[in-house]
């Protein structure tokens, strides 16, 4: 297993090409007894088996660019894509197949699917939804410390400012009418409505002004905020909050992307009870968690609402110039994601008992 972990980290994969590293995971599959293993349409590699109502476990093979060499040092494996996603998308595979050539009873499908482009513009999930695949229970593979279940997490959404002013002498500001007065003024007040709102953060990630001179006042200014909400903000509103600000300033607004949506799972639900009575059979003590951005989870929500995320290693490192994980890690995830599959299996047999 670690071999194979340090044969994918070499296969450079960044967002748009995943070819090799799919025909890596769809060579594995095979060989490792999978009842049906195809590539789609898309690139995304996916790997089935058993009947029944699915269990969908996914997670992706692309990566954000930046070759991290493959070293193995200490008993952890440097390389991009140790911990974001690489590392645990392969735990989950081998996790599953553990589950395959065991001799427990499955009463449900698994179906793997690595994806494409989850760094870029989730191409792969988009896919799923739109080929309407079907599932009773999700797990999303993302890196949450190894011993963490996520249950929630924010939605996302971008938009351009842009403000537009006379201009005149910066001696004179009081006289003149700058744009990026103006969008700073804006700024300081989405700023504020945020300030000790942790299901609510807006952040201006571009902010440009455009002068003729230094003793000018600029005329034109604009600027893209990221912003991030959780199922308990009423997006409608929200919307409605910033457009005001940004018309009381006599600034224009408009959205740069199409709003993925929160997430929040019940921690009652039978996959997160899996999952966390999962994490208990290794000995470990599960720690439920709470995702302050977005993933393809937000995205594959829109499928069903049974699904939760988990995968090993320490997600702060995950981008990073020294992402890595521990073989330790590793091979708790592999045993997280088995057990987690025996054990959604016992209570999907109780509850068709009763």
């Amino acid at each position: 297993m670690v071999k194979s972990l340090m044969e994918i980290l070499r296969i450079y994969s960044p967002s748009g090409k995943e070819e090799k590293v799919a025909t890596y995971l769809y060579n594995l599959m095979c060989n490792l007894g999978f009842e049906e293993v195809y590539i789609d349409s898309v690139g995304n590699v996916h790997g089935i088996f058993g009947k029944g109502p699915t269990l969908l476990m996914l997670g992706h093979m692309d990566t954000v660019p930046g070759f991290i060499p493959v070293t193995l040092k200490d008993n952890t494996i440097y390389g991009r894509g140790a911990v974001d996603a690489k590392g645990p998308l392969l735990a989950m595979i081998f996790g599953v197949a553990k589950a395959l050539h065991s001799n427990n009873d499955i009463p449900f499908k698994v179906h793997i699917a690595a994806l494409v482009d989850e760094e870029g513009d989730s191409k792969g999930a988009k896919h799923l939804i739109n080929s309407n695949v079907k599932f009773a229970n999700a797990i999303v593979c993302e890196p949450t410390n190894t011993i963490g279940v996520v249950i929630e997490c924010r939605g996302s959404i971008h938009y351009r400012i842009e403000c537009k002013g006379r201009g005149g002498h910066a001696s004179s500001p009081q006289v003149g009418d700058s744009a990026l007065e103006k969008l700073l003024t804006i700024i300081l007040e989405l700023k504020n409505i945020t300030e000790k709102n942790p299901d609510l953060s807006i952040t201006p990630t571009v902010l440009e002004a455009k002068s003729d001179a230094p003793n000018k006042l600029p005329e034109n200014a604009h600027a893209i905020i990221d912003v991030r909400y959780s199922a308990n903000i009423n997006l409608k509103d929200l919307i409605t909050t910033i457009s005001n600000i940004t018309t009381k300033c006599g600034c224009y607004i408009r959205p740069l992307s199409e709003p993925v949506p929160p997430l929040k799972v019940s921690i009652s639900s039978p996959i997160a009870r899996a999952v966390i009575r999962g994490i208990l059979k290794i000995g470990k003590k599960p720690i439920v968690m709470r995702k302050m951005g977005t993933n393809d989870a937000n995205i594959l929500s829109a499928l069903g609402k049974n699904l939760v995320i988990y995968g090993p290693g320490n997600s702060k490192l995950a981008h990073s110039s020294n992402e890595s994980i521990s073989i330790n890690e590793f091979i708790t995830g592999v045993n997280v994601y088995y057990y987690s599959i025996l054990e959604l299996a016992k209570i999907m047999n109780i509850s068709s008992f009763y």
